[in-house]
């Protein structure tokens, strides 16, 4: 190893001093990274930093001992090409297909909708941040997700996302006939193992979920309904649950309902199909605007 100096960017004002490190030294680990600096091997300004969330500005000057060897790049120009719906200087909305993971996990390292939106971008690493997209999609879920450019449009975002001014719907095809035209449907999901149970009240390690269900269509030939449902909160497996709490599980969903027609339908038929921003979201170029996927594919099978 040897001593490593860098000068921070606009890009990175306001960014986490252990994310820094993880981006600039992709091999260290985060318990390394807090060895690091914790055992005051991390200088900013001159000053040793034993704080691992410091907050680093535009032209702090970052010494450290690391690797200036690059691991062998990713063969990005692999990957398959973007469906975008919308792209501007700071952020880009593209449609999802099904089967692809938006994060990288075990099973999918290399394959997956981030590491697609940096070959679109033709990122490299001295660029500095890496884009990423600020919200998840399951793996077998359609449609609209949000990536930002730069680390200053992230922050906008997620603090849009967290102040309730981007509003994601979604399209579903549940089983049975729904008796509603609308319905708020509310109760605490608990996360354990790979999915979520429900409960009426809360309990310990329980997030509240909201979603607005509105009906759209009953379909008599597959007796079946098509909803478009709105989130108020943001959980994992939220809609999936949430169906399978009020009885009408989603169609192709094994996990919260039993399929029987998995020719049909392979996969839970749900599709986040719609993205509106607010009127004063902070970013210029999407201030009040909608955008939506009309490529939904449980609607071609019904």
């Amino acid at each position: 190893m040897q001593k490593i100096k860098k000068i921070i960017l606009a890009d990175f004002d306001g960014y986490c001093l252990n994310k820094f490190l993880k981006l600039e030294q992709p091999s260290w680990t985060k318990v390394f990274i807090y060895k690091m600096i914790r055992k005051k091997n991390i200088t900013i300004n001159g000053l040793k930093i034993v704080d691992i969330r410091h907050k680093l500005k535009e032209g702090d000057v970052v010494e450290f001992y690391g690797c200036t060897t690059l691991s062998k790049p990713t063969k990005l120009e692999s990957l398959k090409p973007l469906r975008v719906i919308f792209e501007s200087e700071n952020l880009i909305i593209v449609d999802k297909e099904s089967k692809m993971p938006v994060q990288e996990d075990d099973k999918h390292p290399f394959n997956n909708m981030n590491n697609r939106l940096l070959k679109h971008l033709n990122y490299s690493k001295e660029e500095g941040w890496k884009p990423v997209f600020i919200h998840r999609l399951d793996l077998n879920t359609t449609g609209l997700l949000i990536g930002s450019k730069n680390y200053q449009t992230f922050l906008k975002l997620n603090a849009a996302q967290k102040g309730l001014k981007i509003k994601k719907s979604y399209k579903a095809l549940v089983h049975g006939h729904i008796p509603f035209k609308r319905r708020e449907i509310s109760c605490f999901l608990l996360k354990k193992d790979g999915r979520v149970s429900i409960s009426r009240k809360q309990v310990e390690g329980a997030k509240e979920s909201k979603t607005i269900a509105n009906f759209l269509q009953f379909i008599p030939s597959i007796n079946s309904t098509l909803l478009e449902l709105t989130l108020i909160t943001g959980r994992t497996h939220q809609i999936r649950a949430h169906m399978s709490y009020i009885k009408h599980p989603v169609r192709g969903d094994q996990k919260y309902g039993v399929e029987k027609d998995k020719k049909k339908f392979p996969y839970p038929a749900l599709c986040a199909y719609r993205i509106e921003f607010s009127e004063d979201i902070g970013l210029e170029e999407v201030r009040g605007k909608s955008f939506q996927t009309n490529d939904i594919w449980f609607e071609k099978a019904i």
